[in-house]
């Protein structure tokens, strides 16, 4: 009995298994988006893995592993600051994403809203795609990955947000196959179904041509009854 109105429950916030499938996975991507936001933040601010020193004692001024070389030791300060803060608000925003998607889902609202979350999504994708290309190509140079001893933590940071853009291009994705698995079961329209529905269309017009030639009469004037 106790199954019988958990499934009910279930049934009314979303009502197939893969859709929950499709929803589950969805919401356990916007949680690992939040964890790996927090790695990066605490990769690049804290001076101990050595991208970002504020106060380094062979440089004057700042340091900032991105774009350093043994020509220009002290890199681009304004990259480092630029991961931090796309960190922070990453880590922000994915939690707002939770609360948002949990909320559609209680509120029985995931196929009406399905498409300003996918939006939202698409957004961030090219948020972190961007922000993974500056990483990417603002490695530092090979005699600084040396000098630093920062090569993990530098490929850590490029990785993690690379992996952000991929998860967040997945949800967008997710976001339609929750909506058409709770619309149709994932129903996909194939070529046959096209033709029956073609069909169908033709029979309906054959019938309606008949009804109106039934009404009518011999003298050649139509009956409007029926």
């Amino acid at each position: 009995m106790a199954t019988g109105r958990l499934q009910g429950r279930l049934e009314k916030l979303l009502p197939y298994t893969q859709t929950w499938g499709f929803y589950l996975t969805k919401l356990s991507f916007y949680i690992c988006t939040f964890i790996f936001s927090v790695v990066i933040d605490a990769l690049v601010s804290n001076a101990e893995f050595n991208i970002f020193d504020k106060s380094p004692p062979h440089i004057s001024g700042d340091f900032c592993a991105y774009k350093a070389s043994l020509a220009e030791p002290a890199g681009v300060t304004a990259i480092c600051k630029y991961l931090i803060a796309v960190g922070a608000l990453g880590l922000v925003f994915a939690i707002g994403f939770v609360a948002f998607s949990l909320w559609t889902l209680f509120a029985h609202r995931v196929t009406e809203l399905w498409w300003i979350e996918a939006l939202l999504n698409t957004f961030w994708m090219v948020w972190w795609f961007i922000a993974a290309g500056v990483a990417t190509a603002a490695r530092p140079s090979t005699g600084i990955l040396d000098a630093a001893n920062d090569r993990s933590a530098i490929n850590a940071v490029e990785a993690v947000a690379w992996v952000n853009a991929v998860l967040y291009l997945f949800n967008v994705l997710l976001c339609f196959a929750v909506f058409w698995s709770a619309k149709t079961r994932f129903w996909i329209p194939t070529v046959e179904d096209y033709l029956r529905a073609v069909e169908l269309e033709q029979e309906s017009d054959r019938q309606a041509e008949k009804l109106d030639t039934s009404q009518v009469t011999p003298d050649g004037k139509y009956n409007g009854k029926m």
